[in-house]
């Protein structure tokens, strides 16, 4: 299962997805929902279902396939806004909301329905007016690659060392509508050279990691933002029979590969 995070806040807490159910606090437009409750349940049913495949291909596919099979997470590394211990705990507090919310569902029922109340961080993406990182196409997303370190670190510390898989990575630009745009992205390889040296210091550091892949090998569709999110290593001119170039991060990549 690929990040169940993104289409259950999409779908059951802020009701832009499918299948667009949300409280009416949360958007007028939701036909009916409940944001408090609803991504719970989504949450809950969605690990039935991955545990059920899960041990569907361990029984029948992996005695000759030697697969393996897992759950692909999406966080943020929260960083507390200051060392006052209320900042301490409320990154915590949004690290476990977003990251730790699959290993620990809660069930839902009146009880912990007040437990929850109130209970969200505030979240910013600077400090003193200066940003966390430089900015990308996505608006919630900052270049960060401490923060990737952190959490792999993290994961290793807080679940016994799992293996890991880093099954997206990469950074987007919007308002590309050349090719000379869309193939010169020295940002990207940027972005790349420290990432992969932040996922270095972590394998350093006793975390197993066993995968690296870019997100993506070619300009994708990505959701709601459809083509206008350009994630590639690999430029599709849209306008001319989708023919494709090789930017300058795939050549940086297949030279760092060789």
């Amino acid at each position: 299962m690929n990040e169940p995070y993104i289409f259950i806040l999409g779908g059951y807490d802020l009701g832009i997805m499918a299948p667009g159910r949300c409280s009416s606090w949360m958007n007028n437009d939701c036909p009916g929902g409940n944001s408090a409750i609803e991504p719970y349940i989504a949450g809950h049913l969605m690990l039935l279902c991955h545990a059920q495949t899960v041990k569907l291909y361990r029984e029948k596919y992996k005695p000759y396939q030697k697969g393996q099979i897992g759950i692909v997470l999406i966080s943020h590394w929260f960083v507390p806004y200051s060392k006052r211990q209320a900042d301490v705990k409320a990154a915590q507090r949004a690290l476990d909301f977003m990251y730790g919310y699959m290993h620990a569902l809660p069930a839902v029922n009146t009880v912990n329905t007040s437990i929850l109340t109130d209970s969200k961080a505030n979240l910013t993406s600077e400090r003193n007016g200066k940003f966390i990182g430089n900015p990308t196409g996505f608006s919630m997303f900052y270049v960060y690659p401490r923060g990737l370190k952190n959490l792999l670190v993290y994961t290793k510390q807080k679940y016994k060392n799992p293996t890991i898989y880093i099954t997206e990575c990469g950074i987007s630009y919007t308002n590309i509508t050349t090719i000379k745009q869309g193939t010169n992205d020295p940002q990207r390889v940027d972005f790349y050279r420290r990432h992969l040296l932040a996922v270095k210091h972590a394998i350093t550091d006793g975390v197993d990691v066993k995968g690296f892949f870019p997100w993506s090998l070619l300009d994708t569709y990505e959701w709601a933002s459809g083509y206008t999110q350009n994630f590639g290593l690999i430029y599709v001119d849209r306008a001319d029979k989708l023919k494709r170039y090789f930017k300058k991060s795939a050549l940086w990549f297949k030279k760092f590969l060789q």
